[in-house]
């Protein structure tokens, strides 16, 4: 065992950058408790590692502001349930100011965990683990355990790096323990093994080894390598279940470069284990890169963007998950039917399956629309689009004209979101008598007019915007887009245009083509347009008179429409255009 600060002369006030010692005292606390109770308590995990990455190589800090709660982990030798109603009780006789709440046990493995706040609102979650051995019965089986002490306890770690402990008893407060020769490691900057069966008893190790030799700078150690391409021959990789392949890549997708970590899997041949057919290519990279570079530097506009049309694990999900896009990029060059099998492989519900063959069509359509488009409007200034626009004191029935798309006859069914749902409609579907146009009967565009089986990217026409029989020679500059660069509407035509496809697609497609000249008009649609809503509700509405039914979404649609172009701009525009159309 090590035992020695080696002139770190760790301070946790300072490392962990608090502006009190709020976290220093605790863990003294906690270490004077567990000695007067009997117990011995460890922090070990990552914390301790990245603690002394950053002391010997000035690397990164892994908690480098105040709000930002800890996570920390704490071996116990002895039952840590019981080491944990034991701080409930005997905590506020040492410290007053910290509380114990979020409190979860786990009976079988007699772990528990709980969050401690102060009255400054810093907060801390431990995690409290009893000391224990591993047995693995076979390969890839999560182990049994047995109660033990801090010493076997990091024998079952996966690396030498993160089998570091620090004391928190009293007697040797914050004392570093390395019985596996981690702190050298960590001066080497090497992953090594704590024995040759790792890999064989735990496979998801092998993608641990990359994520950390790539995160840290580190290298994997030459014999570990030859262990991991051992056990990999020895298709270790199918004795693990596809929910935990399917968890270890979505830590990866996590990080800042996925990119290069994903080179290190196919270079080690761990891709071809999962599938042998999957790869990562040089046009993955390229498009990995493409995708972080978007996602990052859009990152805080991306999370505003809502997804209301995709069940995962049976909850329908809210924000755009980027690792879906990742594992999309990875799997679109191959054929329906393998990327169907790597999904099931990887334990992806119907769903998901369902979501990636929709990408993979609706790929090729968007791709023709916004480059129809840009051939119809290439020379439009789209900063320039409502230099039309019309301000609440112009707002009169004469501006809201029988000719433009916000014409009051327009039938609800016309414009409403289940008549152009995603699963119904096309990209191809462009018209050159548009669906703002106050002739176009509600049948004229239902469904069952604009199913995808019934569309082809030649369905722009003159006639009838879904007429399959048209081809794309036929298209003329009188169409809907034609007359953008002189239009006010252009971005709600945009809108509509854009609406039916589901918005991982176009997502998709933007990342992909990250810097191309496609990309404007999806932006306007993702950034722009999907977000903006009427101030006004259906409640108001009922207040002005309105009765309850299909007009209160025919007017909330259009109002929708008239603030996309911009000609609507606050909550009185809205309310002044209403009592204008409907002469209230």
């Amino acid at each position: 065992m090590l035992n020695t600060n080696l002139e770190l002369n760790i301070n946790i006030a300072d490392d962990i950058h608090l502006t009190n010692r709020t976290a220093a005292n605790l863990y003294a606390i906690l270490g004077k408790i567990a000695k007067a109770h009997g117990f011995k308590i460890y922090i070990v995990g990552g914390f301790v590692r990245d603690l002394l990455i950053y002391k010997i190589h000035n690397g990164y800090k892994p908690y480098d502001k105040l709000e930002k709660p800890l996570d920390i982990d704490i071996c116990v030798e002895g039952d840590a349930i019981i080491f944990l109603e034991i701080l409930k009780i005997e905590l506020y006789k040492f410290e007053n100011n910290v509380y114990i709440h979020n409190i979860k046990k786990h009976e079988r493995f007699k772990t528990a965990s709980a969050v401690f706040s102060s009255v400054r609102e810093n907060r801390i979650n431990i995690d409290f683990a009893s000391a224990r051995k591993e047995f693995y019965a076979k390969s890839g089986v999560l182990p049994s355990v047995k109660f033990s002490d801090l010493e076997h306890d990091l024998m079952r770690r996966d690396f030498s790096i993160n089998a570091l402990a620090l004391n928190l008893g009293p007697d040797n407060f914050f004392k570093i323990i390395d019985y596996h020769n981690g702190i050298k490691d960590i001066l080497a900057k090497k992953i090594k093994v704590l024995h040759d069966l790792s890999f064989i008893d735990d496979p998801t190790r092998i993608f641990r080894a990359v994520r950390f030799e790539k995160r840290l700078g580190f290298r994997i150690e030459k014999n570990a390598k030859k262990l991991l391409i051992d056990a990999l021959s020895k298709g270790v990789m199918n004795n693990i279940s596809g929910k935990r392949i399917s968890n270890e890549l979505n830590l990866i997708f996590q990080e800042n470069r996925p990119e290069i970590y994903f080179y290190r899997l196919e270079r080690l041949g761990v891709l071809k284990s999962i599938d042998k057919d999957l790869k990562f290519t040089s046009a993955n990279k390229r498009n990995f890169e493409k995708i972080c570079n978007f996602y990052h530097s859009n990152k805080a506009r991306i999370n505003t963007i809502k997804i209301n049309d995709i069940k995962i694990k049976n909850v329908n999900a809210i924000k755009i998950d980027i690792g879906l896009l990742y594992l999309m990029e990875l799997l679109f060059r191959l054929k329906d039917e393998k990327i169907i099998s790597i999904l099931e492989r990887l334990n992806f519900g119907e769903n998901i399956k369902k979501l990636f063959l929709l990408i993979k069509t609706e790929f090729k359509s968007i791709k023709k629309i916004v480059s129809y488009i840009d051939n119809v409007v290439e020379d439009m200034d789209l900063n320039d689009i409502n230099s039309k626009d019309i301000s609440s004191k112009d707002i009169d029935s004469k501006d809201i004209d029988n000719k433009n798309i916000y014409n009051k006859n327009i039938s609800s069914k016309e414009i409403h979101s289940k008549d152009i749902s995603s699963k119904n409609t096309d990209s191809k579907n462009i018209d050159n008598k548009n669906i703002y146009n106050k002739n176009i009967s509600s049948k004229e565009i239902h469904s069952k007019d604009i199913s995808s089986k019934n569309t082809d990217s030649k369905n722009i026409d003159n006639k009838n915007i879904y007429n399959k029989n048209i081809s794309s020679k036929n298209i003329s500059n009188t169409n809907i887009f034609a007359a953008a660069k002189n239009s006010i509407n252009f971005k709600s035509r945009l809108y509509l245009a854009l609406k039916p496809f589901n918005l991982y697609s176009i997502i998709f497609f933007i990342m992909r083509y990250n810097n191309s000249g496609y990309n404007k008009y999806l932006k306007i649609y993702i950034f722009e347009s999907i977000n903006l809503k009427p101030s006004i509700s259906g409640e108001e509405l009922k207040k002005l008179g309105f009765k309850e039914g299909p007009d209160i979404g025919k007017i909330l649609n259009k109002l929708k429409l008239l603030k996309i172009d911009g000609i609507i701009k606050s909550k009185e525009d809205e309310i002044k255009y209403i009592k204008t159309e409907y002469n209230i």
